[in-house]
């Protein structure tokens, strides 16, 4: 697999940037480019919610914790805002055991499917999945980052997986088992 991050123009707001298949999952990525989170008097504020099938929230919409949040709805049937919904992307990792997931240290010991934790940004921190792993790197597939296809497929070196203001805290895993325990 090769894949850049280009810095191509960012797409408008809610424009569909592409699907990925992970695990078996298929996923919409968009742009949320020109969203401000900070803006809940909005009138379309309530618009920019996404709700699970039942219609839980699930997180803000096209962020890189509703993506997540997504892939984890369908992956386990569990809406991990309601496990656990404190918080940005960059308090993930910190709060794993709050949610059952596993901590993963080492780049080495990553898999297809984990989820990616990073802090830094712009204070929020950021999050994303993998995608595909070689000898040399790891692919990441995230949201609200480029705001266009580079968030498809970003390549990250195994020996240094920062980039732009990003710091990586290291991976997450939802256990292998067939009960997901959450603590308490």
């Amino acid at each position: 697999m090769k894949c850049s991050f280009t810095k191509r123009e960012p797409l408008p707001w809610g424009t569909l940037i592409g699907k990925v298949f992970i695990d078996g999952i298929k996923l919409d990525i968009f742009s949320n480019y020109g969203l401000d989170i900070q803006d809940e008097d909005d009138e379309l504020w309530n618009d920019k919610k996404v709700l699970d099938l039942n219609g839980n929230y699930l997180g803000l919409k096209h962020t890189c914790v509703e993506l997540v949040r997504r892939y984890l709805y369908f992956k386990t049937g569990r809406n991990f805002a309601k496990i656990w919904n404190n918080g940005h992307a960059k308090d993930w990792y910190l709060h794993a055991a709050e949610m059952g997931l596993e901590r993963i240290v080492k780049v080495e010991d990553l898999e297809i499917g984990d989820l990616l934790c990073f802090d830094g940004g712009k204070g929020f921190g950021h999050i994303g999945f993998v995608r595909n792993i070689d000898e040399k790197n790891v692919y990441i597939t995230h949201q609200n980052v480029a705001q266009n296809e580079d968030d498809l497929c970003h390549e990250l070196p195994k020996k240094n997986m920062n980039f732009d203001n990003y710091i990586f805290q290291g991976g997450l895993r939802i256990p292998k088992c067939e009960c997901l325990e959450i603590k308490k």
